[in-house]
């Protein structure tokens, strides 16, 4: 339970737009940047010249969010640019890929920031895949397995443990989760929960800068090492000290006295995307 009240009341964020050094010549993806947290992210990420690529299902929005970004910050020597995906079709995830491969060589950071929140219970993607899981789980799977050699090729030329992922969550995960974060027998098409709480737990993950400050800090504080990779960051920036047990076991292979939970989800995401991972 506590770590349940210190999402609910955490201490003031220590990693602001104010630690933000100079990100001219470094370029970021954020899904969904182009409203709520993500596009409070994408205004800091602007903001210190960075070039950012806002990846969502509306180029309409898109286009007015970046529209609107430029207008509060003129002098910005950043570039904003449109991405265009829906995360619930893996049909058009290469497609995306491809845009932004083919106009840039670096990528610093990628924040899989979309996501959708209670999804009704019979809704399903464009694959036939539970809605939560499809858009907050297997959409950004194929997504960064797309970009991965990018952001390899990007983390040789660049300072330790600068070129990251992450993903974003929820504190629901802990508090509504199910054993072990996931069941994966639910997940077989036509054996899906109606629980709408239960779909969106299991695929977890105030103002809307304070939930941006928390991914700026995963993203590009330097005090994430590269041994930090996997863990689990709070508001407004600092890890997870108290995760369910059963989440941390989940995380170990059986060999190393764990569930191997994590390992058989992964194992399954790369099953359900491999006819969409050519680009």
């Amino acid at each position: 339970m506590g770590g349940i009240f210190t999402q609910l009341f955490p201490p003031k964020p220590t990693f602001t737009e104010k630690n933000v050094p100079s990100l001219v010549g470094k370029v970021f993806i954020v899904t969904g940047g182009n409203s709520g947290v993500g596009l409070e992210l994408v205004k800091i990420l602007y903001s210190r010249g960075g070039t950012v690529y806002i990846a969502s299902r509306s180029t309409t929005k898109i286009d007015a969010a970046i529209a609107t970004i430029k207008s509060i910050f003129p002098k910005s020597s950043g570039h904003l640019k449109s991405l265009r995906v829906d995360l619930s079709d893996l049909r058009t995830i290469s497609a995306c890929a491809s845009t932004f491969l083919a106009q840039e060589s670096r990528l610093d950071v990628l924040w899989n920031n979309a996501g959708i929140a209670q999804a009704p219970a019979d809704s399903t993607t464009a694959q036939g895949h539970e809605t939560n899981m499809g858009v907050n789980c297997l959409g950004p799977f194929l997504l960064t397995k797309f970009l991965l050699p990018i952001l390899l090729h990007t983390a040789k030329a660049s300072p330790t443990a600068s070129v990251r992922v992450v993903f974003t969550s929820s504190c629901i995960v802990d508090v509504a989760g199910p054993p072990g974060g996931l069941l994966l027998s639910e997940h077989i098409s036509g054996n899906f929960s109606k629980d709408k709480n239960y779909n969106y737990s299991s695929s977890k993950a105030d103002d809307p800068i304070m939930g941006a400050y928390t991914e700026l800090w995963a993203g590009l504080s330097p005090d994430v090492k590269c041994e930090d990779g996997g863990k689990c960051a709070l508001p407004w920036g600092r890890w997870h000290t108290d995760p369910r047990k059963d989440i941390l076991q989940s995380m170990k292979s059986k060999e190393e006295g764990g569930t191997g939970l994590s390992a058989d989800f992964w194992d399954w995401c790369e099953q359900q995307t491999e006819a969409f991972a050519a680009m």
